[in-house]
């Protein structure tokens, strides 16, 4: 049996079907829209070519290894992002966004966490000094804003 020339167009409809069932992997794990995630399959696929040895096992096999390790990959960069806190959000009972109030001067902060924030430090920085985990830095930050009644502090 001949062995399909890598990177050709008959070689990439054969794993056709592999690269989009990973592609719909990626995107039930929340690393993007299908396309873009297709696109990852896709490079995936064209670095399984460039690096494919056909003494350590059939195509397929290394294609759905890399494929694995790229989903691997993405989940650890998407775990390393930090989030992004809005204090620019409106809450249901307020007529202004949060941060507006802020601006205004319409009251004081309260809130350890918040204050640290509003002074301009990041949720890593509040992190390294509180000596806890980022994530619930974020926790922290995001129950303070939601217990605060802006209004009960206008001057």
């Amino acid at each position: 049996m001949k062995e399909l020339k890598l990177k050709s167009e008959k070689h990439l409809e054969k794993y056709q079907g592999l690269i989009r069932k990973w592609a719909s992997i990626y995107t039930k794990n929340n690393l993007g829209s299908f396309e873009d995630m297709l696109q990852e399959a896709y490079m995936v696929y064209i670095d399984a070519c460039n690096k494919y040895n056909p003494d350590k096992a059939k195509f397929s096999t290394f294609l759905t290894v890399l494929l694995r390790n790229h989903l691997y990959y993405m989940k650890r960069q998407k775990q390393k992002e930090l989030d992004t806190l809005s204090l620019d959000v409106q809450l249901p009972d307020a007529h202004e966004p949060f941060i507006s109030l802020i601006e205004n001067h319409h009251f004081v902060l309260e809130g350890e966490f918040i204050n640290e924030l509003y002074k301009g430090k990041t949720i890593s920085q509040i992190s390294r000094e509180k000596e806890i985990s980022r994530r619930k830095v974020k926790d922290k930050i995001e129950e303070e804003r939601k217990n605060h009644k802006p209004y009960e502090f206008i001057k």
